[in-house]
């Protein structure tokens, strides 16, 4: 972050790949992000994780315990970003 001036809580952050690494790694940045401020629930907005089905969100029925719960994206959350972005 220090190359471009930027704070971790000011990023956005996309995952390709939900195992234990990516899990892992997501929950640290988290960690950090809460250093710099930021809430559990905004730093983990910030955090968007893909496995090979598709976004962990909360209408997913595949999900193992490990992906599910705080780590996921809630449909509705998604639809009020996009509509404030447009």
């Amino acid at each position: 972050m220090r190359i471009i001036d930027q704070n971790l809580k000011d990023q956005r952050v996309l995952f390709l790949g939900a195992g234990s690494a990516g899990i892992g790694i997501a929950d640290m940045i988290v960690a950090a992000m809460k250093l710099e401020g930021l809430s559990e629930e905004q730093a983990r907005s910030r955090i968007w994780l893909f496995d090979t089905k598709g976004l962990l969100e909360n209408t997913r029925q595949d999900l193992t315990p490990e992906k599910k719960g705080t780590r996921m994206h809630t449909l509705q959350r998604m639809i009020l970003s996009r509509q404030s972005i447009q």
